[in-house]
């Protein structure tokens, strides 16, 4: 029956390559819940404490320290180095810290604001131009 064959037009529509493209997105984030503590900049260790304690205001000085130590460790040795220093004798503690260190990364950051932006563009299904993001960041800072 030439009305249950898909047509070319089809293939192209906006609807499906809209949830297309949130679905894979959807799980990228996911695979890559490590992509922010190893892009982090923690060169300047301050404006990630900082950026921590704005967003969770009533969190710890202790907390906030775990947090940076844990996420300073991860990108030098990554979740198996870090269970391999540390998971022998402490594998739930381990596990913890590797939970709250992704937990609470700071979302205000320009990786996450980029990140934010292009989560909402394919809600929106709008184009993302590079140039329009970076003026439009510009002018919030």
């Amino acid at each position: 029956n030439e009305e249950d064959e898909v047509c070319f037009h089809d293939l192209f529509c906006k609807r499906l390559a809209a949830k297309f493209l949130q679905h894979f997105w959807a799980e990228l984030m996911a695979q890559q819940s490590m992509a922010s503590i190893l892009e982090a900049d923690l060169r300047h260790c301050e404006k990630f404490a900082e950026a921590i304690m704005v967003e969770n205001p009533s969190m710890t000085v202790n907390k906030v320290s775990s947090i940076i130590g844990t996420a300073l460790l991860l990108q030098q040795t990554g979740e198996k180095g870090l269970a391999s220093l540390f998971g022998a004798k402490h594998p739930r503690t381990t596990t913890r810290l590797i939970k709250e260190c992704k937990t609470y990364q700071p979302t205000s950051t320009p990786r996450w604001t980029a990140v934010k932006q292009v989560k909402q563009q394919l809600e929106d299904f709008q184009p993302l131009r590079l140039k329009e993001w970076y003026n439009q960041t510009q002018g919030e800072m």
